[in-house]
């Protein structure tokens, strides 16, 4: 399973250090995808949950260069149309949404909000029966993943997607190790290797 730290926490909510451009450095160094929020205003790029130019959020908003936003496994949630419009000629992997259960990546992924079940059939097997149909442009989102959001709001079964993004990775991080050493034991003994 991949681990998403959600504006760079991993362990717990940090109101004072999230989206500021060293925090998410630090959970990349540390091998995890980080999800963080971007706005594009009068040809500036800010890393901000709130609106930066409320007051309220003036503190928590922090200007970056573009090429900031070109590194590896970030998750861009673009929090503006001007934001997305903006990236749409690069490759990165970003997204947008208003009041959404789900929104589709860039790259195809599929992004579950809080408390949304992943869906019934997995990429693999819809896009399989679509290219076999003749609708072959969507060959190429094989291998997307499901990404359950913030599941720690209300105990959500981490187990039904692919990755997860959130503020807990080193409360869910034992739990899915445990669960993967359990399964290739069971491999091992019953011979499924």
């Amino acid at each position: 399973m991949k681990f998403i730290a959600h504006r760079g926490n991993i362990n717990g909510k940090n109101p004072n250090r999230e989206n500021k451009p060293e925090y998410i450095e630090k959970a990349l160094k540390l091998g995890y995808d980080v999800e963080i929020d971007v706005w594009y205003i009068n040809g500036e790029w800010i890393l901000s949950h709130d609106n930066p130019f409320e007051p309220a959020s003036k503190s928590f908003s922090h200007k970056i260069n573009f090429e900031f936003l070109g590194k590896r496994n970030l998750w861009l949630h673009c929090k503006n149309i001007e934001a997305m419009i903006n990236l749409y000629a690069t490759d990165y992997n970003y997204f947008w949404h208003e009041n959404d259960k789900y929104t589709i990546t860039s790259k195809g992924h599929i992004w579950c909000f809080p408390d949304q079940p992943a869906p019934p059939m997995t990429i693999a097997k819809t896009v399989d029966d679509l290219y076999e149909n003749g609708i072959a442009f969507l060959h190429n989102m094989k291998n997307r993943q499901t990404i359950g959001v913030l599941p720690e709001l209300n105990g959500t079964d981490i187990y039904q997607y692919d990755a997860i993004c959130t503020d807990v990775i080193k409360k869910y991080e034992p739990e899915v190790q445990d669960e993967q050493l359990e399964l290739k034991i069971h491999e091992y003994k019953t011979g499924t290797v």
